[in-house]
């Protein structure tokens, strides 16, 4: 598909999503859209007072941070065992895997 026609097709859609945008919900709000909201960053800087937040930030931040920096290298450690980069990419694929479907166990 070409540029334009990717164009006007994008054009078309806005045009339409205008004209039927409703002027106001179907609904009325929630009792939770009257409370007052706090200031973004008013919480935001009040975390570093917590020391709870703390210790879980950094223990995230370590955790991640050796995770990626062993994926990141995992080409350069496995080439004296003649192994391409290919091969080590899906190795570093394939155990990342199933740590996104145990957090998703573990989280619930």
């Amino acid at each position: 598909m070409s540029v334009p026609t990717e164009c006007g097709w994008c054009c078309l859609i806005l045009l339409l999503t205008l004209i039927y945008f409703p002027s106001r919900p179907p609904r009325p709000p929630s009792a939770s859209a009257t409370t007052d909201r706090e200031n973004y960053w008013k919480g935001i800087w009040s975390l570093r007072k917590k020391t709870d937040y703390i210790l879980l930030a950094v223990s995230y931040g370590i955790s991640t941070g050796v995770i990626n920096c062993w994926a990141s290298l995992l080409n350069v450690n496995l080439r004296p065992f003649h192994i391409s980069e290919t091969e080590a990419g899906w190795i570093g694929f394939y155990a990342s895997v199933p740590g996104y479907f145990f957090s998703l166990i573990i989280g619930r």
